[in-house]
């Protein structure tokens, strides 16, 4: 009343809201999805040139002993050991502060780096961030030079590293600038020198130690060191030893020659655009942005920095293509729940001028802008980000915020009509619903409350809905009681007439709908026997829609797929195949890829997995390709499209993936197989992949164990290296220096630091240091061994022998581990695949010690559905809590709350008709659904109560036909607005359409039924 009262300060108000709203809506950050915060540490050590068996005993076996049982509060700890790697990922509870656990990881890595190999690399450590993946990818084509690549790859690096808010670029398709020393292994036996005597030669040359400073003359004068050794020319001048008769020994007597150029090829990757001739050759940098800011800013500035960079070389060929850009996403996301959004506003408009009135229509449509900019205030102060979760959360929440402000309108227009003057009807109109509305309110935030509480990574994506949803209905309530009655004062001045054609068939409409409504009841309150069937009728549909699941007419699903405008394949060859191979070999799947329609370009990646999905697994024998469709909705066919044409590959494993909606959980299936000993464990996998394999609906099984991987074990025979007084380091660092090569120094140069990198050639006929190790295993053999009592061959030291190899050895707190994967075909779900396993898994013995569990998508529902419960019960309490609150009395409670069950028959039965999933958004909605529901039978039940109190002469049925008759429209109009409010949300996204089907079929019956219910059981139980 005091906002009523006082109308120039509450007119201050609604301008100062509008400016302050309007600010902070455009200084709101906007991306793509919330950044999530995963309280994850990885511990990643390089070790160059091990196998991926010694990694794991050398390197991530000693790492394990120290973490696994030695830190607090955490769920998992897994690791992956792969050739010249290892990564340990520390997955920690969500109560865990990450800076501290961070801190934890440290102590406990460095007690054991005095116990790593000397080669291996300093262990790194950092927390995962959701932000960390690429904001944007971009593909630079060319044919030009290596060396002349590498700089333009370094330059276009630095200047996108200058850009504000990048964290960090990644570069593949082309390796780091190196500079390499390819020894002669004929001169090294002609001077009999070792391969490591030069790389000490080398490394005791250019390093160097301040040396201080002198006095003279009473001025200090500071001494500087020029090692001499500023090219890659300059090594050549490095002496490696001084003979007795006092000449030296040069490095250039000892090279076959000095390559300044790149290190070893890791990935090689090309571009295709409009079906256009691959390029000989791309470098794709993928960069990613630092926490917070503005991505749409962020990725239009990356844009203009490359066009500048392009423009300001015309005569040099420079062609880049995007591959992915979440700002352009963001945008084309935005803009369509923005219009969704417009169209929902439109639609209520036309309802509430057809259903109330023009002038009516226009007031309480006011409620959205503004219930929208206090909330974008609401959302600065508590860190929500504009992005696709919040931005969704205000579209959905639209119809729902009206309704305060249609109760309000609604009141204000009936209070009138009665000749009441325009304070008065406001008067009576606050006075008549603040209380039921605030408890109305209170109620719907109750039940999104407990939906804050949920856990991990899927707590985190979600949270921003219930958070953002309490911050408008909040808002709205303010709006409602606060500014709609300032408007309205306004809009009452001036004389707003509907047609009389309009006004007419509305009356008549409303007239003849609660009349028969009215006739209705009074027949229903009077007949038990009417009220009996209904009832029972009522709970057989309830029945019916649980068996829709019991019997499996209703699948369920985490999250459904959504539409992209990209397609994603990974490709698997044989174990060993090399890079080079592999990068000729997928040339067949990249002609595929060309003739298949709405395809724009693909960027293709040669030894590594894709960035976005599957594993992310390196290795010379993996590929990705990055497909480009033309539109969205033209994603899942060309998915479905290349799967087939695919399909003809037999030779090696290809598949076309997409990007998990939602927060990501990996392979839809997964089992996980874990014991101590990795031969049974390897049949454990086998078996249980042939048997998902044999299950319908699985598609691109892998079992997680190498095959056709070997490797030639060198045993060292000791009696013969003690002969000799050598050990089997000696032998193991010559190896490395020979075969691998060893990083002898780093030369500070122009263009920054570069490596220097000693290996033999033992490839005489090589011109590039890339090829020195493409030789046979007698040249193996033959690398000589400068000893005391001279040449030996290393033939002489060990023992062959070919073993299977592995390319990655994994383990999960400790154990060893390996993990079945399985993605879905078209038409089927994971849950059906998980159905049939757990049936048939009893038909085999797995060996002894080796255990296994399920992951993935089935998992992480489970635990989703079970937590969705948990909140959905803890709700329902609080409503109660709202609800005695309001009305002092259980029996009111109980008539409120048993309409709850009712939304629950049209959402089963709208996803059944409609052929869509129980999924995580669909049982979101009808969460949202409670709060709706109960607000109407709220309004009822007050206005029932208020009735009994006006007019104590009424019986129980004449105030339950009269309170349910003056409530009908208001039922009636809240429910057409909520309803068309969802209907534009169901043409944004797949993802979201459950939900936007759960609210539309769930809120449709339950009204019908709460009209009928309500009355029912007030007549029947009220005291």
């Amino acid at each position: 009343m005091y906002f009523l009262k006082n109308k120039i300060f509450t007119y201050f108000l609604l301008l100062l809201s509008l400016i302050v709203g309007g600010y902070m809506m455009n200084i709101t950050p906007k991306e793509l999805y919330p950044e999530i915060k995963i309280p994850v540490v990885i511990v990643s050590t390089p070790y160059p040139g091990a196998s991926a068996r010694d990694v794991e005993d050398s390197v991530t076996n000693k790492l394990e002993s120290s973490l696994v049982g030695g830190l607090k509060n955490v769920k998992e700890i897994t690791s992956s050991s792969a050739e010249g790697f290892s990564s340990i990922v520390i997955e920690f509870e969500d109560s865990v502060e990450i800076t501290e656990a961070l801190i934890d990881v440290q102590d406990r890595v460095d007690e054991k780096k005095s116990e790593l190999p000397t080669d291996a690399l300093e262990p790194i450590i950092k927390k995962v961030n959701f932000s960390d993946q690429p904001i944007f990818s971009v593909g630079l084509s060319s044919t030009e030079a290596y060396n002349q690549l590498y700089k333009k790859s370094e330059e276009i690096k630095d200047i996108l590293l200058a850009i504000s808010g990048v964290s960090s670029v990644d570069i593949s398709g082309i390796p780091d600038r190196e500079i390499s020393v390819l020894l002669n292994p004929e001169k090294l036996s002609q001077f009999n020198i070792d391969p490591n005597q030069v790389v000490a030669a080398i490394r005791s040359s250019e390093r160097t130690f301040p040396a201080g400073s002198i006095f003279l003359d009473e001025r200090e004068y500071r001494i500087g060191y020029d090692s001499g050794i500023d090219t890659a020319s300059d090594l050549n001048s490095v002496v490696v030893r001084t003979q007795s008769d006092g000449n030296n020994i040069y490095v250039r007597d000892l090279v076959m020659f000095i390559e300044d150029g790149v290190a070893t090829y890791n990935t090689k990757s090309r571009v295709s655009t409009d079906g256009g001739d691959l390029t000989q050759q791309a470098v794709i940098f993928d960069i990613k942005k630092q926490e917070g800011g503005n991505i749409i800013d962020l990725t239009n500035n990356i844009k203009n920095a490359l066009s500048k960079y392009k423009e300001d070389r015309p005569n040099e060929v420079i062609d880049f293509v995007i591959i992915f850009d979440a700002g352009r996403d963001i945008d084309v996301s935005l803009g369509e729940l923005v219009g969704s959004g417009m169209q929902t506003v439109a639609l209520i408009l036309i309802v509430m001028g057809l259903m109330v009135g023009l002038r009516e229509s226009i007031i309480a449509a006011t409620a959205i802008p503004l219930s929208f900019l206090l909330t974008f205030i609401g959302m600065k102060f508590a860190g929500i980000s504009i992005n696709f979760v919040s931005l969704f959360s205000l579209i959905l929440v639209i119809g729902i915020l009206i309704d305060s402000a249609i109760v309000i309108v609604e009141g204000i227009h009936d209070f009138m009509s009665d000749g009441n003057t325009f304070f008065d009807a406001a008067s009576k109109t606050l006075a008549e619903f603040s209380k039921p509305l605030f408890a109305g309110v209170l109620t719907t935030i109750s039940i999104f409350v407990p939906l804050m509480t949920l856990s991990g990574t899927l707590g985190q994506f979600i949270g921003g809905i219930p958070r953002v949803i309490n911050i408008v209905l909040i808002m709205s309530l303010v709006v409602a009681l606060i500014f709609i009655p300032a408007i309205a004062g306004i809009m009452y001045r001036f004389k707003i007439n509907d047609p009389k054609w309009l006004s007419d068939r509305r009356n008549k409409f409303f007239n003849f709908v609660e009349n028969w409504y009215h006739d209705f009841l009074e027949k229903l309150v009077r007949n038990s026997r009417h009220k009996r069937r209904i009832v029972w009728g009522i709970l057989a549909l309830l029945i019916s829609a649980f068996m829709l699941i019991g019997f499996g007419l209703i699948q369920s699903e985490f999250f459904p797929p959504d539409e992209l405008d990209k397609a994603f394949i990974n490709i698997e060859l044989k174990q060993g195949t090399s890079l080079d191979k592999t990068n000729r070999i997928i040339s067949e799947v990249e002609k595929i890829i060309a003739k298949q329609n709405h395809v724009t370009a693909f960027t293709t990646t040669a030894g590594s997995e894709n960035v976005f999905v599957g594993n992310m697994r390196g290795d010379p024998h993996y590929a990705n390709i990055v497909v480009n469709i033309d539109e969205k909705e033209n994603g899942p066919q060309v998915s479905i499209d290349l799967r087939e044409a695919l399909s003809v590959i037999d030779d090696y494993k290809v598949q076309v993936l997409i990007p998990e909606s939602g927060p990501p959980v990996g392979a839809p299936v997964q089992i996980k197989l874990t014991g101590n000993d990795w031969d049974s464990i390897n049949i454990a996998a086998e078996s249980v992949a042939e048997l998902v394999r044999s299950i319908p609906g699985a598609r691109n099984v892998e079992s997680g164990v190498d095959v056709g991987l070997t490797e030639i074990k060198l045993h060292v025979i000791r009696d013969r290296l003690a002969e000799y007084n050598l050990t089997a380091l000696d032998v193991s660092s010559l190896l490395r220096t020979t075969i691998y090569g060893t990083e002898a120094t780093t030369l500070q140069l122009d263009d920054g630091d570069v490596d220097v990198v000693v290996k033999v050639a033992l490839n005489t006929e090589t011109r590039t240091h890339r090829n020195s190790n493409h030789i046979n295993y007698d040249q193996i053999k033959n690398i000589p061994i400068q000893t005391l009592k001279g040449e030996v061959l290393l033939g002489y030291f060990v023992q062959e022998k070919i073993e299977q190899a592995t390319s990655v050895a994994t383990h999960i707190d400790g154990h060893k581990n390996r993990t079945v994967t399985s993605y879905v075909k078209d038409g089927f779900l994971p849950t059906n695949i998980v159905t049939k396993f757990n049936e048939k898994i009893v038909d085999i013995s797995l060996p002894d010690g080796v255990e296994y569990s399920l992951a993935g998508a089935t998992d992480e529902n489970d635990k989703a559905s079970g937590e969705l419960m948990a909140s959905l019960l803890l709700g329902l309490l609080m409503i109660f809590g709202v609800l005695i609150w309001q009305f002092g009395s259980l029996r009111d409670v109980l008539f409120i709350v048993s309409v709850i069950p009712l939304g629950l028959i049209g959402v089963l039965w709208g996803l059944f008709l409609f052929d869509m999933t129980l999924s995580f958004t669909a049982m979101l909605g009808f969460i949202a659904l409670v709060g709706v529901v109960v607000n109407d039978s709220i309004i009822l039940v007050d206005v029932m109560n208020k009735i009994r109190v006006r007019e104590p002469q009424l019986s129980k049925k004449g105030v339950v036909v009269k309170g349910a008759g003056m409530r009908l429209r208001p039922v009636l109009l809240t429910t057409v607005t909520t309803v068309l409010g969802m209907i534009p949300l169901l043409f944004v996204s797949p993802m979201w359409k459950p939900f936007a089907s759960s609210m539309i079929f769930g809120l449709t019956f339950a009204t019908v039924l709460t009209l009928v219910l309500i009355p029912i059981f007030y007549e029947k139980w009220s005291k």
